[in-house]
């Protein structure tokens, strides 16, 4: 049977036509009988693409904005007004604040990026919580090496654990990944920590030459979900493959998860990463997906809630724009099942709340905190049931899927000239005109054309524009380049956005 799944995967993997192979699951369709009954309860909206939550001791709920600050859900509202004393986090694409986890002694932790374009690194802030301010904060544990090419998070979920220890998951920069098997940095690595910021003694790793102490397994990609199950101590990863690939695994001391020895997905130009899927030595995932959902977060859901999901976890899905239900049995995934696909949202994070709830959290610039409720709305709850956006909300990093593979230039002229000429000229100078000249913006680096004045944010971003970036920054703007003077909507059509970059990228290079 291997020999067969092998052949599939080849021919999905150089086709670009992806297969979900090798996995023994069944997947509720639309339309199927569903296994929980529930509606969805709007909570607040209005968050700068929120990332995590977490409870405190009375009930509020912290929510994290990636660009914005810590808010407060109180009394059934969000508190207009971030907290103050939050660390000053470097929020660019997908870095920012990030995670956050509420200690018994309200003792606050944050996950967050710290630095700039050309150093930036994952941090842990530890803080002291008042009740409207975060005080007596300090890093206490920043990883390494330095980042200095496109930024993407570095330092992402964290787990408390009963032994008053932690665990991070330190995301791989895919530009790096040929440093992920080695073991004197945090690529591609779990760490393990204890509350000031220390590896514990008992680590896997501890004593051995070259081997950073705190590390408790390795060979992960962007893992973006933690989760431990108390009936058994078990915990749970989920990781983010390239295109494809992306994994749910069994955390074990000192266990290699492959990265990138192994692999079910792609690079995102196609090339193969590893002809192998599994090798000695290597643990495998309890489930993989392919084509790619993006898992962003991981929940456990027990108690007697929702009688039909106990016992199941929850992945929060961004490409996918759904939240995925999956059941286990002895490890293996024997039913799948995709929630909330009506709403047509990113979803950022899974929680499951003190109430026995799952809330959920919405990616985007208006993003939502929402709740599952049991059972059918009565006529009084109908007023906050969750609706889908009026308008379809785009990637902040571009969905490269939906990309055309041959660009239309004159498509992408007739776009720039109805959205962009209004303000931009393609001429040697910007002089007269509202924003820079984009004559010869390939190559440039951001915020130095001549004759034009930049906002700071823009000079100090450190970007430079190609495909890639040039796409990101048309998805969103402020969301990409936080504080940048540009007011245009952005670009939420993937293709249409996709041929004004080749329209300029014709024009030629700096």
């Amino acid at each position: 049977m291997n020999w067969l799944i092998r052949i599939a995967l080849s021919i999905a993997r150089t086709s670009w036509l992806y297969l979900l192979v090798a996995v023994p699951v069944m997947t509720l369709a639309d339309g199927a009988a569903k296994s929980q009954e529930f509606w969805v309860e709007q909570l607040a909206e209005g968050l700068n693409f929120p990332w995590s939550m977490a409870w405190l001791p009375n009930g509020d709920l912290l929510v994290v904005e990636k660009f914005g600050g810590v808010r407060i859900f109180r009394d059934g509202k969000l508190e207009p007004a971030p907290l103050k004393g939050a660390p000053d986090a470097y929020k660019v694409a997908q870095n920012g604040l990030l995670d956050i986890a509420v200690a018994t002694n309200q003792r606050i932790f944050l996950t967050f990026t710290e630095g700039t374009a050309r150093a930036n690194r994952g941090a842990i802030f530890r803080a002291r919580y008042t009740g409207d301010a975060l005080i007596d904060g300090k890093v206490i544990f920043r990883t390494r090496p330095d980042s200095a090419v496109f930024p993407l998070p570095i330092a992402g979920r964290m787990l408390f654990l009963p032994d008053r220890t932690f665990l991070l998951a330190s995301t791989d920069d895919h530009a790096r990944r040929h440093l992920v098997r080695l073991m004197d940095n945090h690529l591609g690595k779990i760490l393990r920590l204890d509350r000031d910021g220390v590896a514990p003694k008992d680590n896997p790793f501890v004593g051995k030459s070259g081997v950073l102490p705190e590390i408790f397994a390795y060979g992960t990609r962007a893992p973006l979900g933690l989760v431990r199950d108390p009936r058994d101590g078990s915990i749970w990863e989920t990781e983010n493959g390239p295109r494809g690939g992306d994994e749910l695994n069994l955390l074990k001391a000192g266990a290699d998860y492959g990265w990138p020895i192994t692999t079910y997905g792609t690079w995102y130009d196609g090339s193969i990463i590893s002809d192998k899927t599994e090798a000695p030595g290597i643990e495998p995932p309890a489930v993989y997906w392919v084509p790619s959902i993006a898992p962003s977060s991981l929940a456990l859901c027990l108690g007697d809630q929702y009688p039909g999901w106990k016992g199941d976890f929850f992945v929060g899905a961004l490409i996918a724009k759904h939240l995925r239900r999956v059941r286990l049995r002895d490890g293996k995934p024997v039913e799948q099942e995709e929630l909330l696909k009506d709403l047509n949202e990113r979803i950022r994070d899974v929680r499951l709340g003190p109430d026995g709830l799952l809330y959920v959290l919405t990616d985007h610039s208006n993003g939502r905190l929402l709740r599952l409720q049991p059972g059918r709305p009565s006529a009084s709850d109908v007023a906050r049931q969750a609706k889908a956006p009026a308008q379809a909300q785009g990637f902040l990093m571009g969905d490269i899927s939906k990309r055309p593979q041959t660009p239309d230039v004159v498509q992408g002229k007739q776009l720039f000239e109805q959205r962009c000429m209004s303000c931009h000229v393609l001429a040697d100078h910007s002089a007269g005109s509202i924003g820079p000249s984009l004559l010869g913006l390939f190559g440039r680096s951001a915020g130095t054309a001549s004759g034009f004045g930049y906002s700071r944010a823009m000079r100090d971003s450190g970007v430079k524009w190609s495909d890639e970036t040039l796409d990101y920054f048309l998805a969103a703007p402020q969301g990409y380049i936080p504080g940048t003077s540009m007011s245009a909507e952005p670009v939420v059509d993937d293709a249409q956005r996709w041929n004004i970059v080749a329209y300029l990228k014709s024009l030629g290079a700096h």
